[in-house]
This record gives C-alpha cells, sequence and structure tokens, in this order.
C-alpha cells in the first residue's frame, strides 16, 4: 500500500510541476527511487531489489535513444525510472507502452485544435488544411525519421500527464486482473 501512495505522489507531483514549470523535479524522483528501493526490499527481499533496479534501468536503456534523438525529455525518463523503482521492471514495461497510446492521443488532440484555431476564420483553407494534416499523419506514421527531417514547424506536448494515465491505467489492469 505504502509503494501505491509513493506512486500516487509521484505522479500528481509530476504532472503538477511539469505542466507549471516544463519539468520535473529530481528531489521527487530521488524519493520515489529511493523509497521504492527501500520498500521492496523490506517487502520481498532480494527478488525486490533485482525487481526495483531493473525498474529503474529499463526505461534509461530503451529510452536513452529517445532522449538523444530530442524526441524525449530526461525528466520524462526519470519519471519512468522512479515509476520502475517502486513497481519493477514488467510493470514499467507496461507503463511505457499504456503511456505512449496515451501521448499519441494527446499530440492527435493537440494537433487538430492547433490547426482548427489556425484557419477558423477561413472556412474554404480549412478542407485543404485537414488533407495537409492527414498527410502529415500519414507520413509520421510509415517514415517518422523523414517526417521529422521534413518538418518545419516543431510541435511538442507535455509527456508528463501521458506517462501518469499509462501508469495508472496498467496500475488498473494489474489490480482488476490479476
Amino acid at each position: 500500500m505504502i509503494i501505491y501512495s509513493m506512486l500516487l505522489c509521484l505522479l500528481a507531483l509530476s504532472v503538477f510541476n511539469d505542466i507549471k514549470e516544463s519539468r520535473i523535479r529530481n528531489i521527487y524522483v530521488l524519493f520515489a527511487v529511493s523509497g521504492g528501493l527501500l520498500a521492496n526490499v523490506y517487502y520481498y527481499g532480494f527478488g525486490g531489489l533485482k525487481s526495483s533496479l531493473l525498474g529503474i534501468a529499463v526505461p534509461m536503456v530503451l529510452l536513452g535513444i529517445l532522449f538523444y534523438a530530442g524526441l524525449m525529455g530526461a525528466g520524462d525518463i526519470k519519471l519512468f525510472s522512479a515509476i520502475g523503482a517502486l513497481l519493477g521492471e514488467e510493470f514499467i514495461l507496461c507503463a511505457m507502452a499504456y503511456s505512449f497510446i496515451f501521448a499519441g492521443i494527446q499530440a492527435l488532440i493537440s494537433l487538430t485544435k492547433k490547426e482548427i484555431k489556425k484557419y477558423e476564420d477561413k472556412p474554404d483553407k480549412y478542407i485543404k488544411t485537414l488533407c495537409s494534416f492527414y498527410a502529415n499523419i500519414r507520413l509520421f506514421c510509415f517514415n517518422p525519421v523523414l517526417y521529422f527531417k521534413s518538418s518545419e514547424e516543431k510541435h511538442s506536448i507535455k509527456l508528463s500527464p501521458a506517462i501518469a494515465a499509462g501508469a495508472l491505467f496498467n496500475l488498473m489492469l494489474c489490480t482488476y486482473i490479476t
């Protein structure tokens, strides 16, 4: 129960701070990692320590490529690692997958709002914009490297709400399915 409380505090503080200041504070991550390591050792012994350490390492290894490509911030990876420290490597792998699904939905909604707002006073150009928007989505889905190289305009979203949604969704699935 203490691990879930730490998770909820970590997610709430991280999302609030990321939205407000565009950063995830190291102190939140540090407390979650140290608390996760201690709690897992206390409750599960050596197996808990191993799971917690793997939960920290897996996001760093898998998402480090996205960080070096400039597609993800270091704070997001630290947040994933802190969640992994609390709940282990199996949990964080599933949570990462769900988080990216939620991030895709969030990005699609954000881009759609942006395109609609841009041409709300020019209805005739709206259809042309939607066709261009659809072409960009197709290009991104089939060749994301070419999309990012050809895009003159950069668009970013706050990833922490999607990370929180993915972690909570996975927690809900783990709780009610098993």
